[in-house]
């Protein structure tokens, strides 16, 4: 039964491209937001390891910080002083 109306929508033009619009627009309708949402989450990211290394490297980055995110960061600038001596 399924076979006879699959034959029956594959001969009828209209129908087919009816089917093929179906088709298209579910695909088009899932990946696009995720796409979108992962391009933001990548824009967040970058933003923070710029941050990250600024401050890790020495500099002042926003000058305001979480007193164990500051201590952190001590630590790392600390390790690294280590590293290049």
């Amino acid at each position: 039964m399924a076979i006879k109306a699959a034959v029956t929508a594959a001969a009828d033009d209209s129908t087919r491209k009816k089917i093929g619009v179906v088709i298209c627009s579910a695909l088009l309708v899932v990946p696009l937001p995720l796409i979108a949402f992962m391009s933001l989450m990548s824009g967040g990211a970058e933003h923070n390891r710029k941050l990250r290394g600024d401050r890790v490297q020495g500099g002042s980055g926003t000058g305001r910080c979480r007193s164990e995110i500051c201590g952190y960061i001590e630590k790392i600038r600390n390790m690294f002083t280590r590293l290049d001596i």
